[in-house]
């Protein structure tokens, strides 16, 4: 018998699998997509989470019924642990960690515009944080475009599946037609 090698998959062929489980986790309302929320965990998790750290998150992942609240960087980083992620439970709220993780197979520049995309930034963002980290960012430059996106999709979910449908269109790449 001859022995099956599996051929390594491409970055956008995983990027296009971890979207596939967002649409799913959407679809089955184990993800709630909310603006303002990274990741609000169910409380089956959150108590996981307090009880044992050292917990393996994608066996909690795939193993909870409850529901996360969510953003887009929240549903993409969710769904990569539930893919592919060796991940602790306490590391599921470690900002430097979402955003290693996420950076490295999405890209930056990536992952914020489909934030920016979602939360509606950086309208609904004033003051230092928008000066410092957003005015000269690649979003800045898509302004038009987000807020018209935004305008088209009011409600969370159906603008987070949106951002999602679009970005498997493109292997994993969020695109937003320029004015």
């Amino acid at each position: 018998m001859k022995k099956v090698i599996k051929k390594a998959k491409t970055k956008a062929e995983r990027r296009v699998e971890i979207l596939k489980d967002v649409l799913l986790q959407l679809k089955t309302e184990r993800f709630l997509a909310q603006k303002g929320s990274y990741v609000n965990l169910s409380y089956t998790l959150e108590t996981l989470r307090d009880d044992d750290g050292n917990k393996d998150a994608k066996t909690c992942l795939l193993q909870d019924k409850g529901n996360c609240k969510v953003c887009a960087k929240g549903a993409i980083f969710l769904s990569l642990v539930r893919k592919e992620n060796k991940v602790k439970m306490f590391e599921l709220e470690d900002d430097d960690v979402r955003e290693k993780r996420t950076n490295a197979l999405f890209g930056e520049a990536n992952m914020n515009l489909m934030e920016a995309a979602f939360e509606r930034w950086p309208y609904e963002i004033g003051g230092s944080y928008m000066e410092n980290n957003w005015i000269n960012s690649d979003e800045c430059k898509y302004h038009e475009e987000i807020e018209d996106f935004y305008d088209k999709y009011t409600i969370s979910h159906h603008r987070l599946e949106a951002i999602v449908k679009n970005a498997i269109k493109n292997g994993g790449i969020f695109k937003l037609k320029k004015k």
